[in-house]
């Protein structure tokens, strides 16, 4: 993730809101090595991230993490623990950037 944002850098693309969320989460979410990003998407100021954990705590952890780094709004969604032993957390995190 920190290498894609700094990609967004250095090409100058009209990604300020983007580049300040990511900015923000990315050094939380990568001191994580439990925590696996799946996906991500951008829209109306708001980061969502799919990411998958060890377990629904673990999840949960990195929530309270992205809160207490500051400057950032935290939900958790659509979290669902893996049914068979060994399965990983899925969740759905919104970040946005608290005014």
């Amino acid at each position: 993730m920190e290498n894609r944002l700094r990609t967004l850098r250095r090409q100058g693309t009209n990604t300020k809101g983007l580049l300040e969320v990511m900015g923000k989460a990315a050094p939380v979410i990568a001191a994580n090595r439990s925590i696996r990003l799946a996906g991500l998407s951008y829209r109306n100021g708001v980061l969502e991230l799919d990411v998958t954990a060890a377990s629904l705590q673990e999840l949960d952890q990195l929530a309270q993490r992205l809160r207490q780094a500051g400057g950032m709004k935290i939900d958790v969604r659509n979290a669902s623990a893996g049914r068979a032993e060994g399965e990983r957390t899925q969740g759905k995190l919104t970040v946005e950037v608290s005014s």
